[in-house]
């Protein structure tokens, strides 16, 4: 109920101005001068497969989103970074290509979506005819009863209040609102959420198994956080692997990497890469070697697990 009212307190919008307003809030990417721009250039690589999964599992606006913070982020903003003349042209060029790729894709889904929203506007428009006229026969038959009531006590019966209307049909339920709700928001329901159980294995580098995995309907994607299935073995293995450095009391870290499937972040592996530990820091070496093991087994990074004489952390990267 959260995502309809918040939806609902944007007004109804025709499809073009739909449309605008999903650009508009595509094209909101800010570069920091502070992180150095090759991690935004590794970052875009995570949002390109991202996009690829959502417009496979058909959730077109997610993936459109997504098409354009990568092209506003490389066309536009990029280059205004303190530090882009020092990336690498291999990076460049590879970015380039993901450009010629993304771009008629994003064109295509623009008109696509806009067909799409046309037709459920057009419903919307549809859907609020049927009830006015609904809502008019129910009033005149009222009025009937009343008139017959009258007559048969003798004594005049006042109208009683208006019959509540039946709310329209959910046309996905994030899109219209239904014109004939209150202007108070009902409260939400409790108790519906629901929790993923997850029993798979994991090891060093290596994919579990997640056979226990239970991946809810998909929907489209509203603003918050993303529910991210971590496998029960996970903390185990790990803290099994660092144990002898967290002895000697240094940190290790890990990358916690795996994929995006119907809106879920699930994590698959658990990357120990070479790494220089201190008994409060963790500084990873190599990073090309992380890049091509992911880029080789199709996986974006979620999120890191830190280990320390005492303390136990893990930090996931993806939001909104």
């Amino acid at each position: 109920m959260q995502a309809k009212r918040h939806v609902e307190s944007l007004g109804v919008l025709e499809p073009k101005d739909r449309m605008r307003a999903l650009i508009n809030f595509s094209s909101a990417v800010e570069v920091d001068p502070s992180v150095p721009p090759r991690r935004y250039y590794r970052s875009g690589l995570e949002m390109v497969r991202m996009a690829n999964v959502y417009l496979d599992e058909g959730s077109l606006e997610n993936a459109l989103v997504l098409y354009l913070k990568f092209m506003t982020l490389f066309l536009e903003k990029i280059r205004h970074h303190p530090d882009y003349a020092n990336v690498p042209p291999s990076e460049k060029q590879q970015n380039q290509f993901y450009l010629r790729e993304i771009l008629p894709k994003a064109e295509n889904l623009k008109t696509r979506l806009l067909e799409q929203f046309t037709k459920e506007y057009n419903q919307y428009l549809i859907d609020v005819k049927r009830h006015q006229a609904e809502d008019k026969r129910r009033r005149e038959l009222e009025k009937e009863r009343q008139k017959k009531r009258s007559v048969e006590v003798g004594t005049d019966v006042w109208p009683t209040s208006d019959i509540a209307i039946q709310p329209l049909d959910d046309l996905g339920g994030i899109y219209y609102p239904d014109p004939n709700v209150p202007s108070a928001p009902p409260a939400d329901d409790e108790g519906s959420s629901k929790s993923i159980s997850t029993t798979p294995s994991i090891d060093r580098a290596t994919k579990p198994a997640t056979n226990s995995v239970t991946i809810p309907t998909p929907t489209l994607t509203k603003p918050g956080l993303r529910t991210v299935v971590i496998p029960s073995k996970v903390m185990t293995h790990f803290l099994t692997l660092s144990h002898k450095s967290t002895m000697n009391n240094i940190e290790t870290c890990g990358i916690l990497a795996g994929k995006l499937e119907r809106n879920n972040l699930i994590i698959t592996h658990v990357i120990l890469p070479k790494q220089n530990g201190t008994s409060d820091s963790c500084t990873t070496m190599n990073e090309e070697e992380i890049f091509e093991y992911q880029d080789q087994h199709n996986l974006i990074t979620i999120g890191w697990i830190h280990v320390g004489f005492g303390y136990f952390l893990v930090f996931v990267l993806f939001g909104d």
